[in-house]
């Protein structure tokens, strides 16, 4: 790591022979430090700049808190969305994603999943897009 190198040496009264060594090792203490994706070093150039890569001091761990702080609003809204109160209230030609019905079509809707191209995930096999035709 680059706290191993030594920035005394080599000294000027060092045999010449070591210079090799030296070279090697801050090679190896650099790809160490900057392995890259493959371990191999770095592959391009790293352009940014010295306040550009402070900046992200802590950023990991603030965009995670942000992420994880909307989750609870994200749920909410996927349960509003999917409730009754919703389905119901909903304004007529309102395309509404169904994740889960188990085949069975809304009161006042039709299945338009095949107006619009959409084919179910492997995970959501009973999903479809319905809309709503009648009050």
């Amino acid at each position: 790591m680059l706290n191993t190198l030594d920035e005394t040496q080599p000294t000027p009264s060092s045999p010449r022979s070591n210079g090799d060594d030296e070279f090697r090792n801050l090679k190896k203490v650099l790809k160490e430090q900057f392995p890259g994706a493959n371990g191999n070093g770095y592959g391009i150039a790293i352009e940014a700049t010295e306040n550009e890569l402070n900046r992200l001091i802590d950023v990991r761990d603030s965009v995670q808190g942000q992420i994880d702080s909307m989750q609870t609003q994200i749920d909410n809204i996927f349960a509003a969305l999917a409730s009754a109160e919703f389905i119901m209230s909903a304004p007529l030609n309102t395309v509404f994603w169904v994740v889960d019905n188990a085949g069975a079509t809304p009161a006042g809707w039709v299945n338009v999943s095949a107006d619009y191209n959409y084919t179910p995930a492997a995970e959501y096999p009973n999903s479809g897009l319905y809309k709503k035709v009648s009050l």
